[in-house]
């Protein structure tokens, strides 16, 4: 018991150090923006670019899931609601064939039940629009720390164990 509680207070400080660095995670991010909303996904592609992370953005689902098996991502933002495939059909998919990729749903359109059934799927986190910037700061920065920290081989088991090491 005390050798587990010694190995989690270790990955709790690698992974506050991962997301509070200033150097250890600005500009490292490569990010997947998927949103049928244009001005959405270029006003979300401008904002996190200037950030200094890489993004690219898909218009739905099927171009998401290609983009993502060209060049895995660090982490997606993807909206719930799409023509074609829902975010939720897809995020489905994405938890099968790429586990390693967190993906933060957003939607406009947010119920609870919604949201639950995102974080069930396998979501990292859930976020409502209009997207409040310092959230999405928050969210990608632990996104990003779990995926540092996994990297390097630490416990890292759920991404709800992860946003709690913050």
């Amino acid at each position: 018991m005390a050798v587990l509680a010694i190995e989690r207070a270790a990955d709790t400080r690698r992974f506050r150090a991962a997301a509070e660095s200033p150097s250890g995670l600005e500009g490292r991010g490569r990010i997947l923006v998927i949103d049928d909303e244009a001005s959405l996904a270029s006003v979300f592609e401008q904002f996190l670019s200037d950030e200094g992370h890489q993004v690219r953005v898909a218009s739905n689902a099927a171009d998401g899931l290609a983009a993502i098996a060209e060049r895995e991502p660090d982490v997606v933002f993807m909206d719930v609601r799409m023509p074609g495939r829902s975010g939720l059909e897809a995020l489905q998919e994405m938890r099968s064939r790429f586990p390693a990729v967190d993906v933060v749903m957003m939607t406009a359109y947010g119920t609870s039940q919604t949201s639950i059934d995102a974080i069930r799927t396998g979501a990292f986190d859930y976020l409502t629009k209009p997207l409040d910037l310092t959230r999405l700061r928050s969210v990608l920065a632990k996104a990003l720390a779990a995926r540092q920290v996994r990297q390097q081989g630490e416990a890292v088991t759920s991404p709800a164990d992860a946003a709690q090491l913050i």
